[in-house]
C-alpha cells in the first residue's frame, strides 16, 4: 500500500521544483522587459541581491528595484537565457530552497555589446505561498565585449564591463583552490 503523504510530499516538490524553475525563466524576462512589477514580484521583500566577493549588495525588494531601474535604464536591448537549474531542499524547512542556475547574457551598454556567461547563486522562499528569490548572487565565468570574445577563457581576468578587467569567479580548482 501507498504511503499517502509520502506521495503527497513528493507531488508538492515536483510542483515546487517547476515554480522555482519558472523564477529563472521570470527573471530573464524581468530583465529582458525591464519589468520592475515583474522584478518585483520575484523578490520576497527581505531579499538580497550581491556579486561574488558580497559588493555591491542590495538588501530588500524596493532596493533591489531601484538598483535595476537605475541599471538598466540607459542600456539598450539584452537577451538572457537559462540553461540548467539545480534545486536544493531546505531538510529543515519544506518553503525553503538552495539553487544553481546557469546561463548567459547578451547586452549592450555604453555603445557596446557584450556577451556573459553567468552563474546565480539562489537561496528561494516561499513567501505569501509563492516561491520568490530570497537571495540571488551573481557570479561570473566572463563578461566581455563581443569583440574581445576570442581567446577570453585563456585569461583570468575576463571580467571586462567596468573600470578594470577583473578576474572571473569560476571555476575554482578542487585541488589547489585556484581560478582556472
Amino acid at each position: 500500500m501507498t504511503d499517502t503523504s509520502a506521495l503527497e510530499t513528493r507531488l508538492r516538490r515536483l510542483e515546487d521544483r517547476d515554480f522555482i524553475r519558472r523564477l529563472a525563466g521570470l527573471y530573464a524576462l524581468a530583465m529582458d522587459d525591464r519589468d520592475m512589477n515583474l522584478v518585483a514580484d520575484i523578490f520576497t521583500a527581505d531579499a538580497v541581491l550581491t556579486w561574488k566577493g558580497g559588493s555591491p549588495r542590495y538588501e530588500g525588494r524596493e532596493a533591489i528595484v531601484a538598483f535595476y531601474r537605475e541599471r538598466l535604464a540607459p542600456t539598450g536591448p539584452s537577451f538572457h537565457v537559462t540553461h540548467d537549474q539545480i534545486v536544493d531542499w531546505d531538510g529543515q524547512d519544506a518553503d525553503k530552497a538552495t539553487g544553481l542556475v546557469l546561463g548567459h547574457a547578451e547586452t549592450f551598454s555604453g555603445g557596446r555589446q557584450f556577451v556573459s556567461a553567468i552563474r546565480y547563486e539562489d537561496f528561494y522562499a516561499r513567501e505569501d505561498g509563492v516561491w520568490r528569490f530570497a537571495q540571488r548572487t551573481l557570479t561570473f565565468l566572463y563578461q566581455t565585449p563581443v569583440d574581445r570574445y576570442a581567446g577570453i577563457l585563456g585569461t583570468r581576468q575576463r571580467l571586462l564591463a567596468g573600470d578594470a578587467p577583473r578576474d572571473a569567479h569560476w571555476p575554482i580548482s578542487k585541488e589547489t583552490g585556484t581560478l582556472l
